[in-house]
């Protein structure tokens, strides 16, 4: 599934969890709620509830973009896109606002990262849409099939850089501002 382009599996939900039309960034009424419910295999953004996930935050800020009030349940807009499998499994595909869309298509940056790394373990990748074109970026030089296997997955340009830009909070994360720039102008 991961090599497909699946996404990355979660495991089992230790919460409850519903996947929703994405409409990240804008608030979601919990009247609407159960009507933005996707189906088994369907892609979209990530709510949990349950005992363990918080209700609010202080003084409220930030609770209209994240949270659902559905009668007295709350439920918690993760920002995660993903989808839950017949078994029940959450698959997560990337970030809702990292997708890319393109014409009817909708192309999450983490599920082919994943697929690309099977193939080729220990890279530093990362994919943006630069104008037009969904573009790979891969740091160091370009192994052999690696074209091949990215446009399997909808890239439409490889570019090489020396090193990817890390975020200097979290060196694990490439800084995709910096990312986007640094591509855009070439």
């Amino acid at each position: 599934m991961i090599r497909e382009g699946g996404g990355l599996p979660a495991g089992g939900a230790v919460c409850d969890v519903a996947v929703l039309k994405d409409s990240f960034g804008t608030p979601i009424d919990g009247r609407d709620f159960e009507g933005m419910k996707l189906g088994c295999g369907e892609r979209g953004e990530v709510a949990v509830c349950g005992p363990q996930v918080l209700r609010g935050y202080l003084d409220g800020q930030g609770d209209e973009e994240t949270k659902i009030r559905v009668g007295d349940v709350v439920w918690h807009r993760t920002g995660d896109a993903g989808w839950i499998d017949e078994s029940g499994m959450l698959w997560l595909v990337g970030r809702c606002q990292a997708k890319i869309v393109r014409d009817d298509e909708v192309i999450y940056p983490l599920a082919v990262e994943a697929a690309v790394r099977l193939v080729f373990p220990g890279r530093k990748m990362a994919l943006i849409e630069v104008g037009d074109q969904v573009v790979m970026v891969i740091e160091g030089e370009m192994p052999e099939g690696f074209e091949t296997k990215v446009a399997e997955l909808g890239c439409e340009r490889v570019v090489l850089l020396e090193r990817l830009p890390m975020d200097r909070r979290h060196q694990s994360k490439i800084d995709y501002p910096v990312l986007q720039r640094l591509v855009g102008g070439r």
